[in-house]
């Protein structure tokens, strides 16, 4: 079932995440570890779920532009 875009495995990294941020604040806390050491791995855990999803995707874009490169510079030289 999808709701207003949401495919199940979105839905399912949403959950992953805040399963593993939470379970990772807990441990830090048990740890005895100050209050902005939990932040700062949240975070941190939050900026990696949007990056490495579109990795790949970012990867393939630059391959294709890389590649793509001398011939967009041998079409500008020609047009000079």
């Amino acid at each position: 079932m999808h709701t207003r875009g949401l495919t199940d495995r979105t839905l399912g990294a949403f959950v992953a995440v805040t399963l593993a941020a939470s379970v990772v604040v807990v441990a830090l806390t048990l740890a005895l570890v100050s209050a902005q050491d939990p932040q700062i791995v949240t975070e941190g855990l939050l900026i990696a779920s949007v990056i490495l999803p579109n990795a790949s995707d970012l990867y393939r874009r630059a391959q294709l532009r890389l590649r793509s490169a001398p011939a967009r510079k041998a079409a500008h030289a020609e047009a000079r």
